[in-house]
């Protein structure tokens, strides 16, 4: 779909939603200019598909690009670069680096790096070799309880990739003790280290060669060490409270970087905590 010689009307409203949500009527009175012979119906028709196909929303009057299918698309080109243009390495060709090579992101809040952050992490799970599981360590993993539907999709897609998800928090809190419920203890294993090995600025993923090292801002970092540490108990007004706390203005430093030793100095670090099944199955 889009990127082809001779545009479809499907083209031509992809094309123009490149550039922002358009009101309905508008889009259907420039397609027409463009195309003569196009319908108001035709349009509407082939907006109710692409809906259907989750690539629109159409809400209010008004026509947009689904952001899901946007982060799926680019994942997408992603990894077929990867494979086709290896060469290719520069901002946003993080799965090219080369060994000791590495590349830094800023984003304005922990929230918005988690969207960028779960994106590479799925691409890095595509393009490693197998065995390469994933590895974590958080100072609280609070991306299940403030943003728990791209969490639990990772894990099932390092489950259907044959690799385990292995994640350490260093504290012990209600709150962190309440994660354990998202494991199953095989593919998904958790476990809270006690005193914490890092600050409660950084964040730290392993899979293969590859290392994602995030920090917070120092002032972000302790607002979540003091909301864990006062919230004793899970509630709606709890949940609400932090996921305002992971959308809280803060510079956010996210670096992937390719290296094989200190990958594998951290795994080690890590694995202690875990069990490795001789084989990956999934059911």
């Amino acid at each position: 779909m889009f990127l082809r010689k001779h545009f479809s009307l499907d083209d031509r409203i992809l094309a123009h939603l490149q550039h922002g949500s358009m009101i309905i009527l508008d889009l259907i009175a420039t397609i027409k200019r463009e195309r003569p012979g196009t319908t108001k119906q035709g349009v509407y028709a082939a907006l109710r598909i692409l809906k259907k196909e989750e690539v629109v929303v159409l809400h209010a009057g008004r026509a947009s690009l689904n952001a899901a299918w946007l982060t799926n698309v680019h994942r997408y080109f992603t990894i077929a670069e990867h494979y086709y243009f290896q060469k290719n390495v520069g901002a946003g060709h993080f799965a090219n680096l080369r060994e000791g090579e590495k590349i830094q992101y800023t984003f304005t809040s922990p929230l918005v790096a988690d969207t960028f952050w779960i994106h590479a992490l799925f691409i890095l799970i595509e393009t490693t070799p197998p065995g390469a599981h994933f590895i974590a360590y958080d100072p609280h993993c609070w991306f299940f309880l403030a943003h728990a539907e791209s969490e639990r999709g990772f894990v099932r897609f390092a489950r259907v990739h044959k690799r385990l998800y292995l994640v350490s928090v260093g504290a012990r809190t209600p709150l962190d003790r309440l994660v354990a419920r998202e494991v199953d203890g095989t593919h998904s294993q958790y476990a809270m280290l006690t005193p914490a090995p890092f600050p409660s600025t950084r964040y730290i993923n392993i899979i293969g060669d590859y290392v994602i090292d995030v920090s917070l801002e120092k002032r972000v970092a302790d607002a979540m060490d003091a909301f864990y540490t006062r919230t004793r108990e899970w509630t709606p007004d709890v949940g609400r409270a932090l996921r305002h706390l992971v959308e809280e203005r803060g510079r956010t430093k996210l670096v992937i970087s390719r290296n094989a030793k200190k990958a594998e100095q951290l795994r080690r670090k890590f694995l202690k905590s875990f069990y490795i099944p001789k084989e990956i199955n999934v059911n």
